[in-house]
């Protein structure tokens, strides 16, 4: 088997350095790992989601030193054409998920969007500094949570060496995202919430979190160019200034 797993092709130079050691030291158990996870039925290998060219995308669209914002997911998405490497986001034209719908509705109440979009594809806050990653950045197809035991202590020391480096906002939505609140650095800001999937058992109402107005007062406090939360970029300057939508 190959054992070239991580594509860090096209990943921004300070990032690739970044990562390169973690990756380095969990490549072996990475390899096993996947090995011991395929089914070989007349040379067929269970998918694994993302892609491999996709596992780490979220750090293809800004350096390290551009990050501004830090927002966990879980698990990537388990369905076919759905996952993407970013964190609650999915493909152009594929169907909006069920978390990422109520992400919508939220940002809908919160003013800081004018109609719920039709499209899924988050790389837009990603070329605005917003860093999406899951807690595990790969599953197995249909299978959730499957690959959790082999990336918790990846992004735990990523999330750690990260906050430690320069002082970040993170969004931590639900249990999984709340574990990592003990390695973050006390120079970042932390904000808590429920998960935004409809199956979250909470009084919290994702409808009703503030993180995305407070993230955008501190970055304006900051001195910081606040984050542009509509999904479509604006393709000139007169939209750019009255925020309408491509």
């Amino acid at each position: 088997m190959n054992e070239n797993i991580f594509d860090l092709n096209g990943v921004f130079p300070q990032w690739k350095s970044f990562l390169k050691e973690e990756f380095e030291k969990k490549q072996k158990d990475y390899v096993e790992f996947l090995q011991q996870s395929l089914l070989f039925d007349c040379e067929e290998e269970i998918t694994i989601y993302p892609s491999r060219n996709k596992t780490f995308e979220a750090f293809r669209y800004f350096d390290l030193d551009q990050t501004k914002v830090v927002i966990l997911g879980m698990d990537p998405y388990i369905n076919k054409g759905q996952a993407m490497g970013l964190s609650f986001s999915v493909p152009t034209n594929v169907k909006i998920p069920p978390s990422l719908k109520n992400i919508y509705k939220c940002l809908l109440a919160s003013k800081l969007i004018e109609e719920v979009p039709t499209e899924g594809n988050l790389d837009y806050w990603s070329r605005q500094g917003v860093l999406l990653i899951n807690r595990s950045l790969t599953t197995l197809v249909g299978k959730p949570n499957s690959h959790v035991d082999l990336w918790d202590e990846y992004t735990k020391t990523l999330v750690q060496k990260l906050s430690a480096m320069k002082p970040l906002i993170f969004m931590l939505w639900g249990n999984n995202a709340r574990e990592l609140t003990d390695y973050i650095d006390s120079k970042s800001i932390i904000y808590e919430w429920s998960h935004p999937s409809p199956l979250a058992q909470s009084h919290q109402k994702f409808i009703n979190c503030p993180h995305f107005m407070d993230a955008n007062k501190l970055l304006i406090k900051l001195g910081q160019e606040p984050i542009d939360w509509n999904i479509y970029e604006p393709t000139s300057e007169v939209e750019q200034e009255f925020g309408v939508n491509a």
